[in-house]
This record gives structure tokens, sequence and C-alpha cells, in this order.
């Protein structure tokens, strides 16, 4: 019967430390799968969370073409016949832009804001160049722009548009008899325009953009001599360009 007994106790023993071995196992295939589960939950959210648009300061540098556009009066007296005549002259020419800014993103709303500073080489236009009289040569100097922006970001990309203002240094270099002393003044006027950017890493960025001025007024180029006369004389522009940035 001691044998039995002990035959028993030894079996009960052995049923339940196999039972604690199987609950411990159970327990690490558990927190195993939990921890695995945990991961993917993690991997999950940061793919979720892992958006595209950054957003923050920038710096950036493009190339662009510009067309500066002149509009005015033109009067011309001959004896005492005077003839009118609507200006419209325009130049092509080459524009470098430099660009720092900065943007925050709401969601996929971005707003911000971004100065530029452009230079316009080879923008001089004989103004008014009709019937072999030149009042001027005048020539938009290095610009400085102000814009407000406000986007849409979609994955890499962003779209957006800007709203601002600009300051122009253009000069004079006068042709007529009794020309103005003046050689040069500052023009401000409205601009406005969109563009596209687009990441090509977290840093790194391409984009082009559209920008056009609203007519202005060039008073000092309103001028007479004896024959010639200019009146109403406005200046506007239009730019595409392509560049790229660096967002820090």
């Amino acid at each position: 019967m001691k044998i039995f007994y002990i035959l028993s106790l030894v079996s009960v023993f052995v049923y339940i430390a196999c039972a604690d071995v199987q609950s411990s196992n159970n327990n690490i295939e558990t927190e195993g799968t939990r921890t695995n589960e945990t991961d993917d939950e993690k991997s999950d959210t940061k793919k979720t969370n892992g958006s595209k648009i950054k957003t923050g300061f920038y710096s950036g540098l493009s190339l662009g073409l510009k067309n500066h556009l002149i509009f005015g009066n033109f009067s011309t007296q001959n004896e005492n016949e005077t003839t009118n005549q609507k200006l419209n002259l325009d130049k092509s020419h080459l524009a470098v832009n430099l660009s720092i800014g900065g943007d925050k993103n709401f969601g996929s709303l971005v707003v911000g804001a971004d100065v530029n500073v452009a230079f316009n080489p080879a923008s001089k236009i004989e103004y008014p160049k009709k019937n072999n009289v030149n009042i001027a040569n005048f020539k938009v100097g290095t610009e400085y722009l102000g814009f407000a922006k406000l986007g849409v970001a979609v994955g890499r990309f962003q779209f957006y548009g800007k709203l601002g203002g600009s300051l122009s240094h253009v000069k004079y270099d006068w042709q007529i008899d009794n020309a103005p002393k003046d050689k040069s003044n500052y023009i401000g006027s409205f601009v406005w325009g969109g563009g596209i950017e687009f990441l090509l890493s977290d840093h790194v960025m391409v984009n082009l953009n559209f920008a056009r001025s609203n007519k202005t007024s060039v008073d000092k180029l309103n001028v007479k001599n004896k024959e010639t006369k200019t009146a109403d004389t406005t200046i506007a522009s239009y730019q595409i360009s392509m560049g790229c940035g660096y967002r820090f």
C-alpha cells in the first residue's frame, strides 16, 4: 500500500509539474504573439502616421523666362497736326530668383510665406521705339517680392497659390533733350501666382512656378519734348520658372 501511495504522490507531482510547464509555454507563446501584434500595430501606426508632407523652413533657386510689357500713349506733332498712337512694347529675358520662406501643414492644408529676390539681366526696353523716337532706355533692375502662400499637399506633391507684392528698382537711360535728373526709382506692384512642388527626398525638392504682376503706373516715363509726348505709361510682367530647393 505504501508503494501505491508513493507512486500516486509521484504521479500527482509529475502531473502538476507538466501542467506548470505547459502553462509557462502557453504564456511565453501568448507574450510572443502579443509582442508580434504590438510590433505589427506599431508598424501599421507608423505607416498610417508616416506622412510624406514635409513643411518648415526652406530656401530655393530658380531660373525663369520673364516678359515685361509697357503700355502707354505716344503723340507726335508735325506742324499743326497731332498723331496719337497706342504703345504696346514687350521684352522677354532670363530671370534668376533666390527665395527663403517657411510653411506649416494642418493635415493636407499648407499655409506659409516667403520672400524672393529676382535679378533681371538684359531687361532693357527702348521706349517708345516709335517713328525712330527713343525717350529712354528703360530697365527693370532687381526686384524684391513677398508672398503669402496657401496650398494643398498630396503625397509628395504640394499645389499652392501665392499672393503678395513686389518692389522693383527700375533704371532710366534718358535719350531726350532736357531729360529728367532721376536715373532710377522704385516701383511697387501687386503680384499673384502659384506653383507645384515635388519632394525628391526628405530635404530636396523641385518646383515649377508662375507669377504675374498687375499694371503699375510709371509716371517718370510720361515726358515730352518739342515734337513728341508720352502719357498714361504702365508696366506689367509675368514669369514662368523652374528650380530646386532645400527643406531644413
